[in-house]
């Protein structure tokens, strides 16, 4: 018995979750990815996916499916405007607290 069909996710752009860049840029104006991070994601995930025929050999009667997580959510991060409308952007929102603020 056991589990015969298993997705595998890869990593997503880890250089562009907000605790990496919260750590990395103290002006949220000045944050932007870190392409270093998400060349190692990328790498890895290269990597897994060529792993994955390998290992479903080894375990014949199974199927393991590689899901791409990486490219969708960097793409929603790099043009949010494709998926839906965007009520306030940090640059509006920075502006609003600085005028605050004054």
């Amino acid at each position: 018995m056991g589990c015969r069909r298993i997705v595998v996710t890869g990593l997503p752009p880890i250089g562009c979750l907000p605790i990496q860049l919260t750590a990395k840029f103290k002006n949220p104006l000045d944050r932007r990815c870190l392409e270093d991070q998400n060349a190692d994601a990328q790498s890895y995930n290269y990597k897994l996916q060529k792993l994955l025929p390998q290992i479903q050999k080894i375990l014949p009667g199974s199927l393991i499916l590689h899901a791409n997580i990486y490219d969708p959510l960097f793409d929603m991060i790099n043009n949010p405007q494709k998926y839906g409308k965007l009520h306030k952007s940090i640059d509006k929102i920075m502006n609003l607290n600085c005028i605050k603020h004054q």
